[in-house]
């Protein structure tokens, strides 16, 4: 017999990072996974594999790009068939886009970062709507503190973590009356992949560019590139989701917001935006100076 409380739930971007991680975290707790992935035969599917082995009747790895209107269509005709308890959506999967100034980063940058980050996530939530109606299920977008506190070089990153937030508020107020619940967890700094995977196509970016479009940042990139290495090696750890995801999951009144990994979002509260231009241009400066 099944407990009331187990939930059925789909999450983008689920082989590696904070996906994974809840992915982990989730199937523990006894709830039944969607794991949607890019590629089902990626070398990244190891630890699903391996979770699948440990919850075989719990977990389906499922082949979803989420800028694939096949693959999004395919899914909710499967998981709609299946339901028999309350539905969640959980919008984690993301891209990084590069560590580029504004005037050189190419428009190709800009549209891949928001297919992903922004549009997937409209386009994903509007088919599963009906299903979230149905259920009085939940949506849990997963944004950043870079969606509250823009940092330079990130510009497509930041902007769409921005859409996204506006998305969710908007959202959330649309489907309250209906019981559905929309969630945004505002992750900081943590110790995932995506570390490597921006300063890698920052790397491939960088190299296209003409030199004399790029000469005039040359210093503001390098200063920046130390700053990214100093977040990443001082990140938090992955662990700190845990109750976050969990409370959001299984409460009754989850929260509207959760902000695991730090305190930071609190300073776009209550400090002016000249103060936080300011801190953010001397610890960028002080990484450089100590490499």
């Amino acid at each position: 017999m099944k407990s009331f409380l187990e939930k059925q739930i789909l999450i983008t971007g689920a082989d590696r990072g904070i996906g994974f991680h809840f992915c982990s975290t989730l199937l523990e707790k006894g709830h039944k996974v969607w794991a949607g992935v890019k590629e089902l035969k990626s070398n990244e599917q190891v630890g699903l594999n391996s979770l699948l082995d440990k919850h075989p009747k719990k977990l389906k790895i499922v082949p979803l790009d989420v800028t694939s209107p096949r693959d999004i269509d395919n899914l909710v005709g499967e998981i709609d068939i299946q339901l028999n308890s309350e539905f969640i959506l959980i919008n984690n999967a993301g891209l990084p886009g590069a560590a580029l100034p504004v005037e050189v980063l190419r428009s190709e940058i800009w549209q891949e970062t928001f297919a992903v980050n922004f549009f997937a996530v409209v386009n994903l939530t509007q088919a599963f709507l009906p299903t979230l109606r149905k259920t009085k299920g939940r949506v849990i977008n997963i944004g950043s503190i870079t969606g509250d506190i823009a940092v330079p070089m990130s510009g497509a990153y930041c902007s769409s973590k921005f859409a996204l937030r506006g998305f969710n508020d908007c959202l959330r107020r649309e489907l309250q009356a209906f019981g559905v619940r929309v969630i945004f967890m505002q992750v900081e700094a943590l110790k995932t992949p995506i570390w490597q995977e921006y300063q890698k196509k920052s790397m491939q970016e960088l190299e296209a560019c003409e030199a004399e479009g790029i000469a005039i940042y040359h210093d503001a990139i390098e200063r920046n590139h130390a700053f990214v290495q100093s977040e990443a090696e001082h990140a938090g750890s992955i662990d700190c989701l845990n109750k976050p995801i969990l409370h959001s999951v299984q409460s009754a009144r989850p929260k509207k917001y959760y902000h695991p990994g730090g305190s930071n979002w609190v300073l776009s509260r209550i400090l002016p935006a000249s103060w936080i231009d300011r801190i953010l241009d001397a610890k960028i400066n002080s990484q450089k100076s100590e490499s």
